[in-house]
């Protein structure tokens, strides 16, 4: 049986980033610094 896949929302609970700021952190954007990035991933 597959797993479900993590939502942002998922993430962002568990991270306690907003889901916008997960999602900048998965695209790789540069608007974020990248301890914020690490920190996410």
């Amino acid at each position: 049986m597959a797993k479900p896949r993590a939502r942002l929302k998922d993430i962002a609970e568990a991270t306690g980033f907003s889901a916008n700021t997960v999602s900048l952190a998965l695209r790789g954007s540069n608007r974020l610094p990248e301890e914020t990035r690490q920190r996410i991933m």
